[in-house]
């Protein structure tokens, strides 16, 4: 469909017909109808570690010089996020294939949270109190997990956007205990007793863990109902970040 050339063939140069072809068989969404009795099979993709690998290394230097900037003057590293924020949306939806960009969606939820929270610094000078923690989670947490929510809609024509259930996940999670944070005064965080911090302790990795079990189970969902949403690389990721999530709950 025209949709489909447009999220994943766009600007993309092939060597021969064969090359455009195959690419055209990879184009649609890769939905698990049939499971099949293969083993498992590891695929090291160059072009996918060469994105990893220069993300992490731009995303060093960028942040780096945002957080040189605010030691500055923390309206104009609003406004040096919010360009980063634009060009990264330009880049990611027009100049790349869907492969290198798969790797830089999760980026993007981070450029308002993180906007959010140096104009929260702004309105108010401290995060201790029901204020500033309300400012966090109005301008920062929400904000950060309605864009993944929203990016997350195009995942039936662009499966490499699996990798914005990690910002789902996280947003949702820390949204969580912000509320409960603020119906208990995160004062008490402070100056609690130790029965309220032991308290507090466990519930945090408690609701991890919780958060975690029912990420695979939606994995699981997932696999064994055919649907777009069921391609392999979202069940991948919703399977992969519910087992970390598990783990590290039941370690802590």
């Amino acid at each position: 469909s025209r949709e489909v050339f447009d999220s994943r063939l766009r600007n993309v140069a092939f060597d021969s017909w064969e090359s455009f072809r195959a690419a055209v068989a990879d184009s649609q969404p890769r939905v698990l109808l049939d499971h099949g009795e293969g083993g498992s099979v590891i695929k090291v993709d160059p072009l996918r570690v060469f994105g990893w690998v220069a993300t992490i290394l731009i995303n060093v230097c960028v942040w780096g010089m945002v957080g040189f900037v605010a030691t500055w003057s923390r309206l104009l590293c609003i406004a040096c996020i919010l360009i980063y924020g634009a060009i990264l949306w330009w880049v990611t939806t027009t100049q790349l294939v869907p492969a290198l960009a798969g790797v830089l969606w999760p980026i993007l939820p981070c450029i308002p949270a993180a906007a959010g929270l140096l104009a929260s610094s702004l309105l108010h000078s401290t995060f201790d109190d029901r204020t500033g923690m309300s400012l966090v989670l109005v301008l920062g947490v929400l904000p950060h997990t309605i864009v993944a929510a929203h990016l997350l809609r195009g995942l039936p024509q662009d499966p490499d956007r699996a990798t914005l259930v990690v910002n789902l996940f996280m947003g949702t999670w820390f949204a969580v205990l912000s509320v409960v944070l603020l119906v208990l005064d995160p004062q008490n965080l402070i100056s609690g007793s130790e029965t309220f911090n032991n308290a507090w302790y466990y519930f945090v990795f408690g609701s991890l863990f919780s958060f975690g079990f029912i990420a695979v189970l939606a994995a699981g969902r997932l696999f064994a109902v055919p649907s777009v949403l069921g391609s392999v690389e979202a069940v991948s990721w919703t399977l992969n970040v519910g087992v970390v999530a598990v783990l590290i709950s039941s370690l802590a």
